[in-house]
Protein backbone atom coordinates (compact mmCIF):
# COMPACT_ATOMS: atom_id res chain seq x y z
CA UNK A 1 0.00 0.00 0.00
CA UNK A 2 1.00 3.29 -0.73
CA UNK A 3 0.10 6.97 0.70
CA UNK A 4 -0.79 9.29 -1.53
CA UNK A 5 0.50 12.82 -1.45
CA UNK A 6 -2.57 14.20 0.72
CA UNK A 7 -2.61 10.93 3.40
CA UNK A 8 1.50 11.87 3.41
CA UNK A 9 0.94 15.95 4.25
CA UNK A 10 -2.37 14.11 6.76
CA UNK A 11 0.55 12.73 8.66
CA UNK A 12 2.67 15.41 8.78
CA UNK A 13 0.31 17.62 10.12
CA UNK A 14 -0.65 15.47 12.54
CA UNK A 15 2.39 15.07 13.88
CA UNK A 16 2.94 18.82 13.85
CA UNK A 17 -0.03 19.00 16.30
CA UNK A 18 1.12 16.45 18.33
CA UNK A 19 4.51 18.40 18.51
CA UNK A 20 2.80 22.01 18.99
CA UNK A 21 0.82 20.49 22.03
CA UNK A 22 3.51 18.79 23.65
CA UNK A 23 5.68 21.42 23.46
CA UNK A 24 3.19 24.25 24.38
CA UNK A 25 2.06 21.85 27.41
CA UNK A 26 5.79 21.50 28.74
CA UNK A 27 6.67 24.98 28.30
CA UNK A 28 3.54 25.41 30.73
CA UNK A 29 3.33 22.65 33.08
CA UNK A 30 6.80 23.29 34.07
CA UNK A 31 6.85 26.87 35.23
CA UNK A 32 3.52 25.74 36.72
CA UNK A 33 5.46 23.15 39.09
CA UNK A 34 7.93 24.77 39.79
CA UNK A 35 6.11 28.05 40.60
CA UNK A 36 3.30 25.20 42.63
CA UNK A 37 6.61 23.81 44.55
CA UNK A 38 7.64 26.76 45.47
CA UNK A 39 4.09 27.63 46.82
CA UNK A 40 4.28 24.23 48.76
CA UNK A 41 7.04 24.97 50.83
CA UNK A 42 6.13 28.66 51.45
CA UNK A 43 4.92 29.70 55.04
CA UNK A 44 1.53 30.90 53.98
CA UNK A 45 -1.04 28.23 55.42
CA UNK A 46 -3.88 29.08 53.00
CA UNK A 47 -1.49 28.80 49.98
CA UNK A 48 -0.23 25.56 51.47
CA UNK A 49 -3.88 24.65 51.09
CA UNK A 50 -5.06 25.40 47.89
CA UNK A 51 -1.85 24.84 46.28
CA UNK A 52 -1.76 21.35 47.82
CA UNK A 53 -5.28 20.98 46.69
CA UNK A 54 -4.71 21.13 43.08
CA UNK A 55 -1.90 19.00 43.04
CA UNK A 56 -3.74 16.41 44.69
CA UNK A 57 -6.87 16.61 42.10
CA UNK A 58 -4.61 16.19 39.28
CA UNK A 59 -2.47 13.70 40.58
CA UNK A 60 -5.42 11.77 41.78
CA UNK A 61 -7.50 11.49 38.94
CA UNK A 62 -6.87 10.35 35.30
CA UNK A 63 -5.89 12.74 32.22
CA UNK A 64 -8.00 10.79 30.71
CA UNK A 65 -11.57 11.86 32.88
CA UNK A 66 -9.71 15.02 33.33
CA UNK A 67 -9.72 15.75 29.21
CA UNK A 68 -13.29 14.25 28.90
CA UNK A 69 -14.09 16.71 32.05
CA UNK A 70 -13.02 19.40 30.04
CA UNK A 71 -14.01 19.01 26.94
CA UNK A 72 -18.03 17.36 27.30
CA UNK A 73 -18.88 19.10 31.31
CA UNK A 74 -17.83 22.49 31.31
CA UNK A 75 -19.52 23.51 28.03
CA UNK A 76 -22.39 22.82 30.79
CA UNK A 77 -21.44 25.43 32.48
CA UNK A 78 -20.87 28.02 29.79
CA UNK A 79 -17.02 27.29 29.41
CA UNK A 80 -16.88 26.15 25.96
CA UNK A 81 -12.78 26.42 24.04
CA UNK A 82 -10.87 25.27 21.07
CA UNK A 83 -10.24 21.62 21.96
CA UNK A 84 -6.85 21.50 21.04
CA UNK A 85 -6.63 24.59 23.39
CA UNK A 86 -8.22 22.58 25.97
CA UNK A 87 -6.77 19.69 25.35
CA UNK A 88 -3.22 21.32 26.24
CA UNK A 89 -4.38 22.99 28.88
CA UNK A 90 -5.44 19.94 30.66
CA UNK A 91 -1.94 18.18 29.62
CA UNK A 92 -0.41 20.94 30.99
CA UNK A 93 -2.30 21.34 34.54
CA UNK A 94 -1.84 17.66 34.70
CA UNK A 95 1.75 17.96 34.27
CA UNK A 96 1.94 20.31 36.08
CA UNK A 97 0.55 18.77 39.04
CA UNK A 98 3.42 15.64 39.30
CA UNK A 99 5.94 18.77 38.39
CA UNK A 100 5.26 20.68 41.80
CA UNK A 101 5.60 18.02 43.76
CA UNK A 102 8.88 17.21 42.06
CA UNK A 103 9.78 20.76 42.98
CA UNK A 104 9.01 20.60 46.29
CA UNK A 105 11.04 17.42 46.98
CA UNK A 106 14.07 19.21 45.31
CA UNK A 107 13.60 22.77 47.15
CA UNK A 108 13.42 20.56 50.57
CA UNK A 109 16.61 19.01 49.70
CA UNK A 110 18.73 21.92 49.70
CA UNK A 111 20.35 21.96 53.16
CA UNK A 112 18.18 24.39 55.34
CA UNK A 113 22.15 26.16 55.86
CA UNK A 114 21.70 27.69 52.96
CA UNK A 115 18.65 29.85 54.11
CA UNK A 116 19.81 29.93 57.60
CA UNK A 117 22.60 32.15 56.01
CA UNK A 118 20.53 34.25 53.78
CA UNK A 119 18.75 35.18 56.62
CA UNK A 120 21.22 36.10 58.70
CA UNK A 121 22.46 38.31 56.09
CA UNK A 122 19.06 40.08 56.16
CA UNK A 123 18.47 38.55 52.43
CA UNK A 124 14.79 39.03 51.07
CA UNK A 125 12.59 36.17 50.29
CA UNK A 126 13.13 36.91 46.50
CA UNK A 127 16.61 36.55 46.65
CA UNK A 128 16.82 33.87 49.23
CA UNK A 129 14.48 31.94 47.25
CA UNK A 130 14.75 32.68 43.61
CA UNK A 131 18.51 33.35 43.79
CA UNK A 132 20.19 30.91 46.01
CA UNK A 133 17.78 27.77 46.78
CA UNK A 134 15.85 27.40 43.73
CA UNK A 135 19.54 27.30 41.35
CA UNK A 136 20.26 24.46 43.40
CA UNK A 137 17.05 22.41 43.74
CA UNK A 138 16.71 23.09 39.66
CA UNK A 139 19.85 21.02 39.27
CA UNK A 140 18.76 18.48 41.64
CA UNK A 141 14.96 18.36 39.96
CA UNK A 142 16.32 18.38 35.88
CA UNK A 143 16.12 14.72 35.52
CA UNK A 144 12.43 14.15 36.79
CA UNK A 145 11.03 17.19 35.23
CA UNK A 146 12.52 15.72 31.83
CA UNK A 147 10.21 12.70 32.43
CA UNK A 148 7.62 14.92 32.91
CA UNK A 149 8.21 16.43 29.81
CA UNK A 150 8.42 12.97 28.25
CA UNK A 151 4.95 11.92 29.77
CA UNK A 152 3.09 14.92 28.52
CA UNK A 153 4.51 13.65 25.04
CA UNK A 154 2.95 10.01 25.46
CA UNK A 155 -0.13 11.63 27.02
CA UNK A 156 -0.83 14.04 23.74
CA UNK A 157 -2.35 10.24 21.80
CA UNK A 158 -5.32 10.80 24.67
CA UNK A 159 -6.11 14.12 22.67
CA UNK A 160 -7.36 11.09 19.97
CA UNK A 161 -10.14 10.46 21.89
CA UNK A 162 -11.35 13.38 21.93
CA UNK A 163 -11.02 13.83 18.21
CA UNK A 164 -8.20 16.03 18.05
CA UNK A 165 -5.72 15.31 14.87
CA UNK A 166 -2.92 14.79 16.59
CA UNK A 167 -0.77 12.01 14.79
CA UNK A 168 -2.25 8.65 17.32
CA UNK A 169 -5.93 9.54 15.53
CA UNK A 170 -4.40 9.85 11.99
CA UNK A 171 -2.56 6.74 12.30
CA UNK A 172 -5.51 4.85 13.64
CA UNK A 173 -7.92 6.54 10.35
CA UNK A 174 -5.41 5.66 7.87
CA UNK A 175 -5.60 1.79 8.95
CA UNK A 176 -9.18 1.56 9.63
CA UNK A 177 -10.05 3.05 5.94
CA UNK A 178 -7.14 0.69 4.54
CA UNK A 179 -4.19 3.15 3.59
CA UNK A 180 -1.87 1.50 5.58
CA UNK A 181 -2.17 -2.40 7.14
CA UNK A 182 -2.06 -2.17 11.53
CA UNK A 183 1.17 -3.19 11.25
CA UNK A 184 2.85 -0.21 9.60
CA UNK A 185 0.51 2.15 11.36
CA UNK A 186 1.45 1.44 14.83
CA UNK A 187 5.12 0.05 14.48
CA UNK A 188 5.40 3.80 12.53
CA UNK A 189 3.19 5.66 15.46
CA UNK A 190 5.83 3.88 18.08
CA UNK A 191 8.67 5.54 15.56
CA UNK A 192 7.01 8.96 15.58
CA UNK A 193 6.65 8.85 19.52
CA UNK A 194 10.43 7.35 19.43
CA UNK A 195 11.98 10.20 17.59
CA UNK A 196 10.24 13.18 19.04
CA UNK A 197 10.89 11.84 22.43
CA UNK A 198 14.85 11.87 21.69
CA UNK A 199 15.02 15.92 21.33
CA UNK A 200 13.27 16.28 24.90
CA UNK A 201 16.61 13.77 26.24
CA UNK A 202 18.86 16.26 24.81
CA UNK A 203 17.75 19.21 25.79
CA UNK A 204 17.26 17.39 29.17
CA UNK A 205 20.70 16.61 29.02
CA UNK A 206 22.21 19.71 28.13
CA UNK A 207 20.03 21.69 30.90
CA UNK A 208 21.64 18.55 33.96
CA UNK A 209 25.77 19.45 31.70
CA UNK A 210 25.04 22.89 32.28
CA UNK A 211 23.64 22.99 35.75
CA UNK A 212 26.63 20.75 36.46
CA UNK A 213 29.24 23.13 35.09
CA UNK A 214 27.31 26.62 36.47
CA UNK A 215 27.39 24.85 40.38
CA UNK A 216 31.43 23.52 39.73
CA UNK A 217 32.23 27.30 38.91
CA UNK A 218 30.28 28.49 41.74
CA UNK A 219 32.05 26.41 44.10
CA UNK A 220 35.29 27.04 42.69
CA UNK A 221 34.61 30.37 43.44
Amino acid sequence: MELTQLEFQTILTSVATTVIAAVVATLLALPIGIACGMARVSRFKALRFVIGLYVEVFRGTSALVQLFFAIFVLPSFGITLDPLLTGTAVLALNGGSYAAEIARGALKAVPIGQVEAAQTLNLGWWTTNIGIVLPQAWRIMIPSLGNVAIDILKATSLLSLVAIPEVALTMSNLNMNGSIDSATAYVGLFLVYLILSLPVVAVFAWFERRSARTLGRAEAR
